[in-house]
């Protein structure tokens, strides 16, 4: 399945937006809980693409589906398995996808370039106090596609006010060389004439993102994720890259069945 970049990043948004909402009843050490039934649901959302020559005024309409336990999420955005929890400290594994994002009609660059959709697994540790958390997490390419590794650090705030669950929260990600030049650099044989090779390097990349949900019935829910993200140097000077940020911003009507 190949999707160009700006749904890539939606996905990435939607990601955090379930994970935001989804239930976290887990004590202790404890197995996949009980089924909850699927979520079903339709989204519109706009992304600004780092990509030299990409467009970035299309507004993309997407489906979701997915699969929820008590303590497990199944969907396009991956699996995810609270599998610890004992109120303060929560655990976490993960397996989700880094979709492809190098479709010719993206930008006229990735006629010539090609990533094919990478399989990470991880692990993510949450600590709680009142409404603020840390989170610290880790992903590994173990599909071959790039054999990178992604680091991730989060602090944030959440709270509950009834009509609504809102969040935000700032953060980093480290990109190692090998998932960096996945991202955003050019192949030996991807170089031409016209297009250098670059190797990227390891980088840092900020960002803040914020999320809120509102319950319209007992089983449907609007809500909506906004994020910003900072490029790093080594990743700004790379030939496909013609900005120094990333963003992406959408809605998402979803149903509980």
């Amino acid at each position: 399945m190949k999707l160009k970049h700006r749904k890539a990043l939606i996905i990435t948004g939607l990601l955090s937006l379930i994970t935001f909402t989804a239930s976290n009843a887990t004590a202790e050490f404890k197995p996949v809980g009980a089924g909850e039934g699927f979520l079903l649901g339709i989204g519109m959302a706009g992304a600004e693409s780092p990509y030299l020559d990409a467009d970035d005024s299309e507004i993309t309409a997407f489906p979701y589906i997915a699969y929820q336990w008590e303590n497990a999420h199944l969907g396009i955005d991956g699996f995810n398995y609270d599998f610890y929890d004992n109120g303060l400290i929560s655990v976490t594994a993960d397996l989700e996808p880094r979709w492809s994002f190098t479709e010719a009609d993206d930008s006229p660059l990735f006629s010539q370039i090609d990533r094919s959709t990478a399989i990470e697994a991880g692990l993510s540790m949450k600590f709680k106090y009142g409404a603020a958390y840390l989170e610290a997490s880790g992903l590994h390419d173990i599909s071959g596609e790039h054999d990178g590794y992604q680091a991730s650090l989060e602090l944030g705030l959440s709270e509950d006010f009834g009509w609504a669950e809102a969040g935000i929260s700032i953060g980093v990600d480290y990109n190692d060389d090998a998932l960096a030049t996945y991202l955003y650099g050019v192949k030996t044989d991807e170089a031409t004439n016209t297009l250098a090779a670059y190797e990227v390097d390891a980088d840092w990349q900020p960002f803040v993102q914020a999320q809120i949900a509102t319950p319209l019935t007992e089983r449907i829910m609007i809500a909506g994720f906004a994020q910003y993200q900072e490029l790093d140097r080594s990743t700004r000077r790379s030939p496909i890259v013609d900005s120094d940020h990333m963003g992406s911003v959408g809605l998402i009507l979803i149903r509980h069945f």
